[in-house]
Order: structure tokens, then sequence, then C-alpha cells
């Protein structure tokens, strides 16, 4: 029961953490379409195509369920492991274990690309450097929110407990007599 529990608390943590990522997504990119058209309108330059506002979201959206797949969900899943079981450090410890597996991992995918495509070394290198850092705030928007729902799951438990009534066994007539 216990493990069920916390499979669901995983489970309900990582959606949550997945729908803020996927939403920021949305704003940034809604909010890059008004810039660009304001930049337009100010500049009397060509607004570009209708379709430009609904592929930027759609873009926005497979970019962001590809970071969080192969990087953010198992990058904190795995400095939560790490930390917990392993290193047995607190959870802030997460912070930078969880920053190191994300430049790792996203230099070793640009390293293999290199060495199995026609690519230079040092700029795929580079590429995957630049990726490591912009992904630093979504990063950051998804451990956060994962510890932040973990807060308030295990204060609603305790509110829970407290609220819910005992069980206090069968009523007998003396008592609803008040006697």
């Amino acid at each position: 029961m216990k493990n069920a529990r916390y499979m669901m608390s995983l489970a309900f943590e990582h959606t949550l953490a997945a729908s803020v990522v996927i939403v920021g997504a949305f704003a940034i990119s809604i909010i890059s379409y008004l810039g660009l058209l304001l930049w337009a309108i100010v500049t009397d330059a060509p607004l570009g195509g209708p379709l430009a506002l609904p592929f930027m979201i759609l873009l926005a959206l497979l970019g962001s369920l590809l970071s969080i797949g192969f990087v953010l969900f198992p990058i904190t899943l795995f400095s939560h492991w790490l930390c917990a079981s392993i290193l047995e450090k607190p959870t802030f410890v997460q912070i930078p274990v969880a920053t190191g597996l994300l430049i790792i991992e996203l230099l070793v995918i640009a390293l293999v690309c290199a060495l199995t495509g026609d690519h230079e070394i040092s700029t795929s290198l580079l590429l995957g450097f630049c990726a490591a850092l912009i992904l630093l705030v979504p990063l950051g928007a998804y451990w956060w929110t994962l510890q932040i729902t973990d807060w308030i799951i295990a204060n609603l438990s305790l509110i829970w407990i407290r609220l819910r009534p005992t069980v206090a066994g069968p009523v007998s007539d003396s008592d609803v007599a008040g006697g």
C-alpha cells in the first residue's frame, strides 16, 4: 500500500512539473510572437504567415515534451534517488547534482552526434553546452515544482490525518441518550 501511494505521488508530482514546463513553453511562445508582431508593426515590416503562432506553439509543445521525456524527468528522478539513497544528502544537494547531470548528458549526446555524424567535435560540444544552459530554466522550474508538490502533498496528508474522524466503534443507546 505504501509503495502504491509513493508511486501515485511520484506520478502526480512529475505530471504537474511537466505541465508547468509545457505551460511555460507556451507562454514564452506567445510572448515571443507578440513581440515579433509588435516589432513588425513598429518597423512596418510584413507580419509573416497566419500559421506562425500555431507552429510556434506546436514547436514549443514538441520541444518541451522531448526535453521532459529525455532530459528533465530522468535527471530529476535519478538525482532524487542518488541524493536520497546513495549519498544520503539533503534535498537541496539535488540542485547541483541535477545541474551536473544535465550538462554531462547533453555533452555526451553532442559528442555521440559529432562522432557518428559529419560534425566537428568542438561545434557539437558548444551546441550541447548551449542547450544545457538553455535547459537550466526548465530544469529549475521542473525541480521546484516537484519540491512544492511534495511539500503540499505531505501537508495535505497531515491535515487529512488530523481532520478525519476516528473509528470509535459502534454507538450504544446510552451514548445517544447522554447517559
